[in-house]
């Protein structure tokens, strides 16, 4: 049944990254939750998994010129920011502060996606 988890995960964490939806989303809490793999080697799993996903899915987006460079630019810049910011925490924060921190982002996220579908929702019908 592991096997049959990760397999899911893995094709459908890959399908949603290639689309740019973030599959780690997916991938972390079926590894923490359904696999109980600690979040620290789930994180690691996630990391190889996305690498190539992402690198696929932007040579295909910029092929089909789906790229905004300015954009890209000023991600890139504070993702290396964010990472200059984390390191010093990597290794040091306890699994249970990892945990639950990731499970509040879900929750922040899924809160941001229900607000933006009501926004888009009353506006649509606001229209009419």
């Amino acid at each position: 049944m592991k096997t049959l988890y990760l397999i899911l995960a893995g094709a459908i964490g890959g399908l949603i990254g290639s689309m740019g939806l973030g599959g780690g989303t997916l991938l972390m809490p079926i590894l923490t939750f359904c696999l109980k793999v600690s979040p620290k080697t789930a994180s690691w799993i996630n990391l190889v998994c996305f690498l190539p996903t992402a690198a696929v899915a932007l040579v295909i987006h910029a092929n089909n010129k789906m790229l905004e460079k300015g954009a890209v630019i000023y991600l890139l810049a504070f993702s290396f920011l964010g990472l200059a910011l984390a390191l010093p925490l990597l290794g040091r924060l306890p699994e249970v502060v990892l945990k639950k921190s990731f499970g509040w982002f879900l929750v922040l996220l899924g809160s941001i996606s229900l607000i933006a579908l009501f926004i888009g929702y009353f506006k649509e019908n606001k229209q009419k």
